[in-house]
């Protein structure tokens, strides 16, 4: 039977099969890149259950990346021989429960930097170890051709006032990115989706950072690490205008350092008045300029940023 006639009587947007036709041999259907004007979509909608032999079916396809074969009635079909022979581009299966890969089918398994067949979302191998996968699929659903995903390369770092802005190299088949960022026993870590290849973090205390990303490839972490490292400095502010700076941030502290009261002054003449100020106490005070849309950070947890506090006596 002529292929053409033989794809007009399975497809169901065509004829049904007829009970009585038998023998169908649908052998080389999809041999060389899809002949025949075939999509992967109209292999989807073939009725096979008087199928009986798919020798070959797909061979050669190197242009078939994905096939879903969870319609394929195969009761009647007694022989599947290289079926699947020199697919190498195929690496999506979508399969019934309980349908079985066979070393006949000749499905690529094991090269290059593949390492076998797994249900999609998973890295457990189920395929074996030779060249060509056996496994039966134990439950309905996806299966993939794996190939362990390589971890983004860090293209650029910027640090800035308490913050970093990270830039990576984008990974096929990535649905999801994570950068992780740490400082001695500390490790923090930000999602961004596979749209995105670059993360602004702030409010990042001052110190050296090792920094990585990874990404989510078949449901799954990469996990490796491509490091950079990068420091992140305070900025000392002394009492003093800044060139650059649009307004002023005035913070008040008590003789622990802890803050009292913040003011914002567009110039550093001011006068403070506050209630809580008792007569003979000293007090404290240091300026945080403004610039470039934000407050440059600084904190008191170091004794340099301590010798930036003005002291005073209150009268």
């Amino acid at each position: 039977m002529a292929f053409a006639a033989a794809f007009a009587m399975m497809t169901s947007t065509l004829a049904p099969v007829y009970a009585n036709e038998a023998d169908l041999d649908i052998t080389g259907l999809l041999d060389e890149d899809i002949t025949l004007g075939l999509s992967v979509d109209d292999v989807t909608k073939l009725n096979t259950a008087n199928v009986t032999d798919m020798t070959g079916m797909c061979y050669n396809c190197s242009g078939l990346t994905s096939l879903d074969v969870t319609k394929f009635n195969t009761a009647n079909v007694k022989d599947m021989s290289f079926m699947f022979a020199v697919c190498n581009g195929l690496s999506y299966l979508k399969l019934p429960a309980g349908f079985s890969i066979t070393e006949e089918m000749d499905l690529p398994n094991i090269y290059d930097d593949f390492k076998g067949w797994a249900k999609s979302g998973t890295d457990k191998i189920i395929s074996g170890t030779g060249r060509l996968a056996v496994f039966t699929a134990d439950t309905a659903g996806e299966y993939v051709h794996f190939k362990p995903g390589v971890s983004p390369f860090i293209t650029k770092i910027e640090p800035g006032y308490g913050k970093m802005n990270v830039t990576w190299g984008a990974v096929q088949g990535a649905t999801q990115y994570t950068v992780h960022y740490k400082t001695g026993s500390t490790e923090k870590a930000v999602k961004r989706d596979s749209s995105k290849t670059g993360a602004l973090r702030s409010g990042i205390p001052n110190g050296t950072y090792d920094v990585w990303v990874t990404a989510t490839v078949n449901g799954r972490d990469t996990g490796e690490k491509n490091i950079v490292k990068t420091v992140l400095k305070e900025y000392y502010v002394p009492c003093t205008t800044q060139a650059s700076a649009t307004k002023y941030k005035v913070i008040f502290v008590d003789t622990n350092y802890k803050q009292i009261d913040t003011r914002e002054t567009s110039n550093l003449a001011f006068t403070w008045k506050d209630k809580r100020l008792v007569k003979g106490n000293k007090y404290g005070f240091y300026v945080v300029p403004y610039v470039n849309g934000e407050y440059i950070p600084f904190g008191l947890s170091h004794a340099e940023d301590k010798a930036n506090v003005v002291m005073f006596t209150a009268k």
